[in-house]
């Protein structure tokens, strides 16, 4: 009980530290897109001239950027979202597993008696089922 238990903190504190550090990552990402923008407002006249850009060329380059920006930040909240599910279902089968150990050791003593299993064979059966997972 003392393992499943360890396993599951553990296992949110690997999550929780995911988790931080993909908020890192996306607050990284909105302060570069921000000076991206920024740079880009910048320089637009000076490529207008240089690359003797119209305005709505100007326009779409920026459009283009903002559209970039939002579709990467939507593939970072899928990943986020994928890793969450992830560790739900680790916590879950965990949990399951618990569960398992738990039932096999009440139904042990029944088992005993009904089974006529001698003691070594209860620990085999609960063993073999612990070392399944």
């Amino acid at each position: 009980m003392q393992a499943f238990l360890t396993t599951i903190i553990i296992t949110v504190i690997v999550s929780v530290i995911i988790i931080i550090i993909v908020i890192v990552i996306v607050m990284y990402l909105q302060v570069a897109d921000g000076m991206e923008m920024m740079v880009i407002s910048i320089i637009s006249p000076v490529l207008a001239c240089d690359w003797t850009l119209s305005v709505w060329m100007q326009a779409f380059l920026t459009t283009d950027i903002v559209i970039v920006m939002v579709i990467i930040i939507v593939i970072i909240i899928v990943i986020i979202i994928v890793i969450i599910i992830v560790i739900v279902i680790v916590l879950c089968l965990q949990v399951a597993d618990g569960m398992e150990m738990m039932v096999i050791s009440i139904i042990s003593p029944v088992l005993a008696c009904d089974w006529t299993l001698s003691v070594w064979m209860q620990a085999f059966l609960t063993t073999v089922c612990y070392l399944r997972q």
